[in-house]
Formats: structure tokens, sequence, C-alpha cells
């Protein structure tokens, strides 16, 4: 049996946990915590450079590469794209809703 759901943050919050930047939450009232807390990103620096340097590192990885290629929900996800794609949180939250509102994701 296949389950798709439609997926969309509808926030994203500091995190509670210690270790974490970010919470996301979803439309189904789940959440991931993503994000390493004190760290710098895309979103504070705004180096293009450093930008594709983290796309590159992580991209390497099997495991993001592959949550990554599908745009699984995943703090690996979350990571790259809210903190290291566009340049404000709000463009970087609206565009990974529009990439799932226009992609069918096989959950299963």
């Amino acid at each position: 049996m296949l389950l798709y759901k439609m997926v969309k943050i509808i926030n994203v919050i500091d995190s509670p946990r210690k270790t974490k930047k970010y919470r996301a939450i979803f439309n189904d009232d789940t959440y991931i915590d993503f994000g390493l807390r004190g760290s710098s990103t895309y979103l504070n620096h705004k180096d293009k450079k450093k930008r594709e340097n983290y796309w590159k590192r992580h991209i390497g990885s099997e495991n993001e590469r592959e949550l990554l290629h599908w745009v699984i929900p995943s703090p690996a996800t979350l990571s790259a794209f809210l903190l290291w794609n566009k340049e404000t949180l709000e463009d970087s939250i609206k565009d990974l809703n529009h990439i799932w509102a226009t992609h069918t994701i096989d959950y299963t």
C-alpha cells in the first residue's frame, strides 16, 4: 500500500532542545528539530562560497543525498533547504513548501 501525504511547514520556532537551533512544525502537528545551536548558516553570513561548500559536503553523504533527492522531511533536509537555501528563512520556507506541494512523496 502506498501512503501519500501533503507535507507543509506551518511555523518555525526556536527549538527547546539545547543542541538544536530550530523546530519546524508541520500541518499534521508533527515537528522536527534541526540545525546546530550556535552554528553559522547562510541565513547569517550570506556567503555563497560557504553555501556551495555546505551543499558539496552534504551531497557527499549517500544517506543525506537520498534524503535531499527525495526531499524527505528530516533534520538534514530542513537544514539544507531552510538554513542553506535562500537569504531569508521566510523565503526558504516558501520554497520548500512549494517543492513539497508540486511533488508527490512516497512515504512507504
